[in-house]
């Protein structure tokens, strides 16, 4: 299906045009001072360049969505740190067994799923990491009931 719709036009609703260096995305709307031009013609040129240098890496696809998942599962473990710091210390001595049954059943469960997984090592350690990222958001959210004040909510 998705094959199919490779070759179906845009709703024109969309008014999608490529965007070169003849297109009017380049110029503001009004009368364009010759520094706000040049601030549009870096900001194309910086993005043209990158998107050079992105091709150019030869990353294969299935690193790059490694590297993007292990991005997520850092941002994912970073939020839960934030919110642990801000439940106050007495509820965090209240539930701090089980936040530590919950790491090991974690890490348990996404070691079983990676295990599980087809691929080569690249392909379960992404799976591993999105298992991660989601039992971590998912445990972000339980802790809310302890921040201070939700239950006044």
């Amino acid at each position: 299906m998705a094959a199919a719709l490779l070759g179906a036009p845009l709703p024109p609703s969309w008014n999608v045009r490529p965007a070169d260096r003849t297109s009017s995305m380049l110029s503001p709307v009004g009368r364009a001072t010759s520094d706000s031009n040049a601030e549009v013609e870096g900001a194309v040129n910086s993005f043209q360049n990158n998107q050079v240098q992105d091709e150019e890496t030869d990353e294969p696809p299935a690193q790059k969505a490694l590297d993007r998942a292990k991005k997520d599962e850092q941002a994912a473990n970073e939020a839960l740190s934030a919110r642990w710091d801000k439940i106050t210390p007495a509820a965090q001595t209240q539930i701090l067994l089980g936040q530590r049954a919950w790491i090991n059943d974690e890490t348990a469960g996404c070691d079983k799923q990676a295990d599980a997984a087809s691929g080569d090592d690249v392909a379960k350690a992404t799976v591993r990491a999105k298992c991660d990222t989601a039992a971590t958001k998912a445990r972000t959210d339980w802790l809310k009931q302890y921040l201070p004040g939700a239950a006044a909510k």
